[in-house]
């Protein structure tokens, strides 16, 4: 801009030759921009920008420690429905055509449940971590129990010499479900809630060998609750059933099954626990 007097004084001049020329210049760049990026509109801008959010979203909550189960929600704008594929998310209006897309990265330890949810059928995408599983769950969908444990699935399996007694009567007692190379005793106790407590000595392979007992007898009933629990022997009377897992240096563990009516599952699901790896 520039304002300059004649020699008298008498007129002034504003130069706008350059202001215009700047501005024509913009408008002509956002119109060659704007096209190209899809920033056209709010709703275009909202939906390149929900895409990554939802990607990280999902990311988040693979980042969790994997012993951690949980529910979070990540609330959608009205009118948006969002895909979440193998290794991407789609945000869209209308069609899966028009929409904006963002990859991201797949933890291989979770398996992760894709969903398409059509715009205006849910408010929310409320994600459910529970043990090895990502489940993507809607308004009116059912958060199932968040008792589960997580195991280590890198782990391979072993060679180990085992004998399986799956007739065992362990609801009047202690009884050996597993012996040879894996020593598993058990008792079931009736109670209201189906609760499983495992106790385990100090070798690394008896923790989990008792994730999977007890992955395996949650897959036979629902468990309102469980507990891993690590034992020691100078603590424990010499009749109580910890006491011999405690003083065994091998694979060890002593399973207590409380519940109602939870013998035969209970077996069958620590049998599983114990077959899938050896």
């Amino acid at each position: 801009m520039n304002f300059s007097k004649s020699r008298k004084g008498q007129s002034e001049q504003l130069s706008l030759a350059p202001i215009l020329t700047s501005v024509v210049a913009m408008l002509v760049l956002a119109g060659i921009l704007l096209p190209i990026h899809g920033f056209g509109s709010t709703r275009n801008l909202e939906k390149k920008l929900m895409a990554p959010d939802i990607a990280l979203f999902t990311e988040s909550v693979e980042a969790v420690f994997p012993t951690v189960n949980l529910v979070v929600d990540y609330g959608l704008l009205k009118g948006f429905g969002a895909r979440v594929d193998s290794r991407q998310v789609m945000v869209y209006e209308k069609s899966i055509e028009d929409s904006a897309r963002f990859y991201f990265s797949q933890d291989p330890n979770y398996l992760l449940g894709y969903r398409d949810f059509a715009p205006n059928t849910t408010s929310k995408l409320r994600a459910v971590k529970v043990g090895h599983a990502i489940s993507l769950l809607g308004d009116v969908d059912k958060v199932p129990s968040l008792v589960a444990p997580y195991c280590d699935k890198a782990k391979t399996a072993q060679t180990l010499k085992v004998q399986i007694n799956k007739n065992v009567d362990i609801s009047q007692g202690v009884g050996t479900v597993v012996s040879g190379d894996v020593a598993v005793t058990a008792r079931a106790r009736l109670s209201d809630e189906v609760q499983v407590r495992v106790f385990v000595n100090q070798n690394p392979e008896s923790a989990y060998f008792a994730c999977r007992i007890v992955e395996e007898v949650q897959n036979e009933m629902p468990l309102a609750g469980f507990a891993i629990i690590p034992v020691n022997g100078d603590l424990l009377a010499h009749d109580d059933p910890r006491f011999a897992v405690a003083q065994t240096g091998g694979v060890a563990v002593f399973v207590d099954v409380s519940g109602p009516s939870v013998q035969v599952k209970a077996v069958r699901g620590i049998a599983s626990g114990v077959t899938d790896f050896v």
